[in-house]
């Protein structure tokens, strides 16, 4: 669904909307009609969408529209791609060891 509205206007029929797409958002009957399951699954489902706060709800007299937040989705992702990908560690150089090398003379026991 988030795919879907990221270009309603390819997505969803725009003579019957009840709103331009991109001033309020693509009305839940309109997603509903595209993706199948009844209404209240799909309201159900934006409605969680909306807690994450991923989507942006607008009320267009009795009808629910919805558009994408783009920043919080950008940031979802960078989130994301830091915690699944971690900055890796530098490689190990050839460097000599920071530690001496010293000799025990012979007939000195080991502590």
């Amino acid at each position: 669904m988030l795919r879907w509205l990221r270009a309603p206007e390819r997505r969803f029929p725009t003579d019957t909307a009840v709103a331009a797409p991109a001033e309020a958002g693509v009305c839940v009957s309109h997603i509903r009609a595209q993706a199948g399951p009844a209404q209240s699954t799909v309201s159900a489902c934006m409605a969680g969408l909306r807690r994450a706060r991923l989507v942006r709800a607008t009320r267009v007299g009795k009808w629910a529209c919805y558009e994408r937040d783009e920043q919080r989705i950008a940031d979802l992702v960078a989130r994301l791609g830091r915690s699944l990908c971690p900055p890796q560690p530098a490689p190990l150089t050839s460097r000599p060891s920071p530690l001496r090398r010293v000799r025990v003379p012979a007939g000195r026991a080991d502590p």
